[in-house]
């Protein structure tokens, strides 16, 4: 958790990275909405298209390939992977499997393949725990040995290693392209819900969905989280066929979220954003907004509270993400053109 300040003599004072890193792992089963994964996922089964990719239930990859470009569309200058806890194959392609499926069939390009491109174009770093993946010494700068808690340099020897025993690495049949900027709105159901979210622990926000919009015809419904000329798609889950216990915002994946204090103020920004539902603004510029907001000025109407804390925006947009009643949207001016996030800033 260096992200974090730690408290004086911990014994973590030097434990540091940069502030805008996030962990990325397998979600196998979690909601996707519109998200260009053209760099890591192409070629699925029954032409699914995979510029615009959105699902109720991804696989261990296509869920990763989302949370990098997620990660990258909020900024994030690291990624943070544990071995154990991402899938397989999109870490690796050996080169037997190289010779048996051709790069042309196989529709996963492997993190490995792309992981100098992220840093080289988009100024990304990659940190990885690894036990099994021997192939990363081919691509790695710098490579610590962790024994017993000690931590020593082992990048020579690791860099000879793969002198002496290279690897069959094939390279992306395409350049990675530009991260996601998608406008972010959020669905009728909870727009018209007469009770805000809540955060009902540090991993769970309770999300009390109005009856009543189910009832709304689909422009009604549609017509109160999106102004007229809003480009904005409407949510991938019908309202009849799921429970408000389906649609609770489930954040145990965010192993960064450290404090309930941080839950109440993510479900605080998703009631600003519903409040807010005809403004038609990106995530960068939701977060921008919520960086210069103070926590008590969103959601005003809710009164002041002593017990919220600020989340990193990166937890706000991991969030925002996970949330089955966003409504997520690639413009056609900004699809297959986006402006990197670098670059975002300066044309505002």
């Amino acid at each position: 958790m260096g992200v974090y300040n730690h408290v004086p003599r911990d014994g973590r004072e030097l434990v540091v990275t940069d502030a805008s890193a996030i962990k990325i792992k397998s979600e196998e089963g979690r909601f996707v909405s519109n998200v260009d994964i053209r760099p890591f996922i192409n070629h699925l089964p029954f032409s699914k298209n995979t510029s615009r990719f959105s699902t109720t239930n991804a696989s261990g990859s296509t869920s990763m390939a989302a949370s990098i470009q997620e990660a990258l569309e909020a900024e994030s200058r690291a990624l943070l992977f544990d071995e154990d806890t991402c899938a397989t194959n999109f870490l690796v392609r050996d080169g037997r499997m190289q010779q048996l499926v051709s790069q042309s069939r196989e529709p996963i390009t492997p993190l490995i393949s792309r992981i100098r491109e992220l840093w080289k174009t988009k100024s990304v770093s990659c940190v990885l725990v690894i036990g099994g993946c021997g192939d990363y010494l081919d691509v790695a700068d710098t490579v610590i040995d962790m024994c017993q808690y000690s931590a020593t340099d082992a990048t020579a020897r690791a860099k000879d290693i793969a002198d002496r025993m290279p690897i069959s690495l094939e390279l992306p049949l395409a350049e990675y392209g530009r991260a996601p900027c998608r406008t972010v709105a959020i669905s009728a159901r909870l727009a018209c819900s007469h009770k805000p979210p809540r955060a009902q622990s540090r991993k769970l926000i309770a999300l009390f969905v109005s009856k009543k919009a189910d009832a709304l015809p689909d422009a009604q419904c549609k017509s109160a989280v999106e102004s007229e000329d809003s480009c904005v798609q409407t949510p991938l889950l019908e309202p009849h066929k799921d429970s408000d216990q389906d649609l609770d915002l489930d954040l145990s994946a965010l192993d960064q979220l450290v404090s309930a204090s941080q839950t109440r103020s993510i479900a605080r920004i998703i009631c600003y954003i519903c409040q807010s539902r005809k403004e038609n603004k990106t995530m960068h510029e939701w977060l921008a907004l919520f960086e210069e907001r103070t926590l008590d000025e969103l959601c005003s109407s809710l009164g002041i509270v002593g017990n919220l804390a600020r989340p990193r925006n990166a937890e706000v947009a991991l969030a925002i993400n996970r949330l089955r009643l966003a409504c997520m949207d690639q413009s056609d001016q900004n699809h297959g053109s986006a402006p990197s996030w670098r670059n975002i800033k300066d044309l505002e």
